[in-house]
């Protein structure tokens, strides 16, 4: 029985900090495209000061990046979540 609880307990630690990670990334997903929408030509001047890219070269690397950055934080942060969630509601029924 206790090492139950402790592992309960640990599932939750694990569980939380999954939770404000995904929390996090999805907050800077959010001021990633608030810069990328609102402040283009600053975010441009910035990146053809050290890369030879065009305006739509920077954008599509953008929105690529983006891309990615959403599918490594579905897969490290939002489906393990959703996994310990599950665990933990099974165990305590």
């Amino acid at each position: 029985m206790n090492d139950t609880v402790n592992a309960d307990e640990v599932f939750k630690k694990i569980a939380s900090v999954l939770g404000w990670s995904l929390v996090f990334s999805i907050g800077m997903m959010c001021f990633w495209l608030f810069f990328l929408v609102c402040a283009d030509d600053l975010v441009y001047r910035i990146h053809s000061y050290f890369f030879e890219i065009t305006k739509e070269q920077m954008a599509v690397t953008h929105y690529a990046a983006m891309a990615f950055f959403k599918m490594l934080t579905t897969a490290l942060f939002l489906f393990p979540w959703i996994g310990l969630k599950i665990v933990l509601r099974r165990r305590s029924a």
